[in-house]
């Protein structure tokens, strides 16, 4: 069989809808692509062919956070992929970009996994998109010490402010250090940090005028749920805060008409695991993150 490759260098109507056809049952992954598709990040669209027909789509795009590798996102067909179509593809695109390849991908990607692994990629992370339903959740009616203050109040204090975004900082950053952030100015990370974070429900703790620990709920998808994101602490720190934290702030969610609150959890997270160890949760899916040689 032979195949043979075509580079589109545009949002070409045959690659839209193809997307549409072989994703019609996965609405998620339409989006994912074709957001990539828009993206200024872009780095080029291919599509493997066979007689003028395509096979595969695959886009590339980069990173501004996390510079060092090329992103690629596939477009298959589940039902009728080919392992060699697949393996053609990859192996093109390692020559065709200098930097190592990345795939984040979840378990309906069965073929590309296989590939991926085949080609000696590593998986690095593994990252579980859990939900806590907060109204069947029983937590202790404990109050926080009064030195965990809530974000609201700590921006109102210039060098705890500074010391609390450097401190998530350098936990993001410990916990990505197989795919390196980026050297950015602490304005960035401070509108990454603060950008949809819900102040009067995050939580700090300082102890002898120094931030120790944090937990961090965003806004959510849905005007009942929330997002626990950014969430960690100093070494010094027991991470036990962590968990008195997310209980508090589920106490909060309930009085509050909260049902869902939806967090990642990474395999490099120390923090995440460990808060979610004993709070009951649903899986809903789970993605593998692939980094090239």
């Amino acid at each position: 069989m032979s195949l043979a490759m075509k580079i589109v260098e545009n949002q070409h109507s045959d690659i839209i809808e193809f997307i549409d056809t072989v994703f019609s049952g996965h609405t998620d992954l339409q989006s994912d692509i074709k957001r990539t598709l828009m993206s200024h990040l872009n780095k080029g669209i291919f599509s493997l062919q066979k007689n003028g027909e395509i096979q595969i789509v695959a886009c590339a795009f980069e990173s501004n956070w996390h510079p060092v590798c090329t992103y690629i996102q596939v477009a298959y067909d589940f039902t009728c992929s080919s392992k060699a179509a697949l393996h053609n593809l990859l192996t093109y695109l390692q020559t065709h970009f200098e930097r190592p390849l990345m795939f984040k991908i979840d378990g309906r990607f069965t073929q590309l996994s296989s590939v991926l692994i085949e080609l000696n990629y590593k998986m690095i992370r593994q990252t579980d998109i859990c939900s806590i339903d907060v109204n069947t959740v029983h937590v202790e009616g404990k109050i926080l010490p009064d030195n965990v203050l809530i974000l609201h109040d700590l921006r109102k204090i210039p060098h705890l402010h500074d010391q609390f975004i450097s401190l998530c900082q350098d936990v993001y950053t410990n916990t990505h250090l197989d795919n390196p952030v980026a050297d950015l100015p602490i304005s960035e990370w401070t509108n990454m940090i603060m950008a949809d974070v819900l102040e009067e429900i995050s939580s700090v703790l300082v102890v002898e005028d120094e931030v120790r620990a944090f937990s961090l709920m965003y806004e959510g998808d849905r005007t009942d749920s929330w997002e626990l994101g950014w969430n960690g602490v100093r070494s010094k720190v027991p991470p036990f805060i962590l968990k008195e934290m997310l209980e508090h702030q589920i106490r909060i969610g309930q009085r509050h008409g909260i049902h869902i609150i939806e967090k990642e959890n990474d395999s490099t997270d120390p923090f995440s695991q460990y808060v979610l160890k004993d709070i009951p949760h649903q899986v809903s899916k789970t993605l593998y993150s692939y980094k090239g040689r």
